[in-house]
């Protein structure tokens, strides 16, 4: 499966991902890949922030791409990383900054 939603806020997707929303608990995600420092939710929310800054005319900056393995599948953090980013450059975003979770 693959969703993708748009958003205007970052600290709420990188909660929904990260496990704090009670509907992901079950299977919060874990950080893969990306070119930002930050490992939890404060710190790349402030990543983020500074790079919103920058660009006050984009309305939405936020691209989730829910992506899912058909049921009994895993795949390795590194497989998962590599799927994001095949996935990312097919798509017609470009984004410097960014986190990867599987």
């Amino acid at each position: 499966m693959n969703r993708i939603k748009r958003g205007s806020g970052f600290q709420g997707v990188l909660r929904y991902v990260f496990g704090r929303d009670p509907d992901h608990q079950d299977s919060p995600g874990v950080l893969i890949g990306g070119n930002l420092s930050g490992t939890d939710v404060r710190q790349l929310s402030r990543e983020f922030a500074a790079v919103r800054a920058l660009r006050p005319d984009i309305g939405k900056p936020v691209w989730h791409n829910s992506l899912r393995l058909p049921a009994g599948e895993t795949l390795s953090p590194e497989r998962w990383k590599t799927l994001c980013d095949e996935q990312f450059r097919m798509s017609v975003v470009e984004a410097d900054d960014m986190v990867r979770c599987a």
